[in-house]
């Protein structure tokens, strides 16, 4: 015959493992989320890494499908693109030339895009150093980025926009520069950013013979070969919006492959 202290040990006993098991249980079902919930987010990173490689893939398509006159227009805006099953992407392509270069530009041009976003006296001692630095080494900057380390950090962000390591040539492109860049450029009046813009609309540089050879220092249109590319996911299912990736791609010698990718990110 079993005594009652016997009978209240047995159901603290129950109790005890029902409550470890109940335990178990939660814990195994978070743990279960958690491991969902992580396999679904590398899916949406995996995704969204193989749509922004698309939109790149896309921006090389357009600048093959562009003559060599029209690459002269790639001025950087954003393009929405399809890249399937419901992602659209806005993909923008710029000729390098549209930006100054910091290894390569006319000082003078350096400096007043730099004025725009520091202080004029900062502007012009930035401006020198790296003059200073040019004369002893050919090439000094391998990235923007080691300008943006030099100016205050609200600069950054403009002056990225501005410039770039990727115009060998140094001189300005108008037709693929940003109004920033234009408005930088000494000797350039607003007569002749109306010819530039309307030179835009009509997709031909023939009225900008004028002000190409005043200001040829600054400014020329060549052949286009090297290209600042920018994708930005908009939406789609998958993905995550508004991921970006930026490229930088050199057109090469006929027989050779379509492209040279010379810098990315985002990927």
């Amino acid at each position: 015959m079993t005594r009652p202290r016997e009978k209240g040990i047995v159901l603290v006993a129950v109790l005890f493992a029902v409550a470890v098991m109940s335990v178990l249980v939660v814990a195994a079902a978070a743990s279960m989320r958690s491991g969902i919930s992580s396999e679904q987010l590398e899916q949406r990173r995996l995704a969204t890494h193989m749509a922004l490689r698309s939109g790149l893939e896309s921006a090389k398509a357009m600048i093959l499908a562009a003559s060599a006159a029209e690459r002269a227009f790639f001025d950087g805006t954003p393009v929405p693109v399809d890249l399937g099953n419901g992602v659209v992407a806005d993909v923008a392509v710029r000729d390098a030339a549209g930006l100054a270069d910091l290894n390569a530009s006319d000082p003078a041009l350096i400096e007043a895009l730099l004025a725009r976003d520091v202080a004029a006296g900062e502007a012009a001692d930035l401006s020198s150093r790296i003059a200073a630095w040019r004369a002893q080494a050919p090439l000094v900057f391998l990235s923007v980025g080691q300008l943006q380390a030099l100016v205050k950090p609200e600069a950054g962000v403009p002056l990225a926009r501005s410039v770039t390591v990727f115009n060998p040539a140094g001189l300005i492109n108008p037709l693929a520069a940003p109004d920033q860049v234009l408005l930088a450029v000494p000797g350039v009046t607003p007569t002749d950013i109306r010819a530039v813009k309307s030179a835009r609309r009509a997709r031909t540089e023939q009225g900008l013979a004028a002000l190409l050879t005043r200001l040829q220092a600054f400014l020329a249109v060549r052949e286009a070969k090297l290209f600042m590319i920018g994708v930005e996911l908009r939406e789609g299912p998958g993905v995550i919006a508004r991921s970006r990736a930026e490229a930088v791609v050199q057109t090469l010698a006929e027989g050779a492959l379509p492209f040279r990718t010379l810098a990315v990110s985002g990927l």
